[in-house]
Parts: structure tokens; C-alpha cells; sequence
């Protein structure tokens, strides 16, 4: 890797295109290849109402194409659980001119900042779905009632097509 950025719960987290994932990251990384070929990286983590953290924490959807061209790869990665944790933890580098204890001070702070990112990240999609299942505004039944008709009418309008 040569060069890149990762945006931690891009747009607060809103929900992509009203769907039900949550950016939780986003990356945009220069990559160089052994032979000096250099590729771009674009990557986006996302969080969704469901009890698997630990797979969503480990899983990126990522887009790969040789720079200046459109996109060749793409793809799912996921990390392996074993090497998660450490490679997160003692992969994070520090400005060697740092003390050692200045060094473990800004990792820290690194660290706690991002997994609050994260876990907020993670927490949110889940806190939305409870908040619409006990949605206790006077028109939520109204409105699930219309959704309920609304569904009914189309399903009528599809079976007479379909005589």
C-alpha cells in the first residue's frame, strides 16, 4: 500500500441508498504491485441489523482496477478471526521519535476512539430496526395499515394480470 484513507462511519452512518446497511468504513487506497504496477482500492464496510458482529467487523466489499482504468476485480474479503485482533492492534504504527510511553498513549487513544466508532457503528442498524418495532407514534398503526393495503392492491393488480 502506498497511499490511502479510510473515512470511519462515512455520512454518520445513514444508511446507503434507504436500504438497511450502514457504512461503518469506507476505504480509498494506492496499491503497487511487484512489478511497480500501481492499482486503486475502493472498499466499504458495512453494519446491518443482525447478530453477527464479528463476521461484519472482519468482511469488506472491495472494487480493485489498475490506475486509470475502470474497475477488473471485485470481490468480498474477509478476515480470518485468528489474525484479526493482532493485526488491528500491533499493526497500528506510531511516530518512532515518540517515547514508549508517548507511543502506547497515542495507540490507545487510537484504539478507543475507533472502537466506539465501530461499536456505535455496529449497535445502530440493530437500535433502528427495535425503534420501528416499537414504534409508538398514535399513526404507526395507521401507517402499518396502509403499507398492509397498499401490498394487498398489488398482489390484485399482479394476479389479474396474470388471467
Amino acid at each position: 500500500m502506498e497511499a490511502g484513507e479510510i473515512w470511519v462511519r462515512p455520512d454518520e452512518g445513514v444508511p446507503l441508498r434507504h436500504g438497511s446497511d450502514h457504512p461503518l468504513l469506507r476505504y480509498r487506497l494506492v496499491l503497487v504491485d511487484r512489478d511497480g504496477g500501481r492499482w486503486w482500492l475502493e472498499g466499504w464496510k458495512t453494519a446491518r441489523a443482525s447478530r453477527d458482529f464479528w463476521k461484519q467487523t472482519r468482511t469488506i466489499d472491495v472494487t480493485i482496477g489498475r490506475e486509470n482504468e475502470p474497475a477488473s476485480l471485485e470481490g468480498v474479503v474477509k478476515v480470518p478471526g485468528k489474525s484479526y485482533v493482532p493485526d488491528q492492534i500491533d499493526g497500528i504504527e506510531v511516530d518512532p521519535r515518540l517515547t514508549p510511553q508517548e507511543q502506547r498513549l497515542a495507540k490507545l487513544a487510537w484504539l478507543s476512539w475507533f472502537f466506539v466508532q465501530v461499536g456505535m457503528g455496529l449497535a445502530e442498524p440493530s437500535l433502528r430496526a427495535v425503534a420501528e418495532l416499537l414504534d409508538l407514534r398514535k399513526d404507526a398503526i395507521d401507517r402499518d395499515q396502509d403499507k398492509l393495503q397498499r401490498k394487498i392492491r398489488k398482489l390484485m393488480i399482479k394476479r389479474e394480470q396474470t388471467r
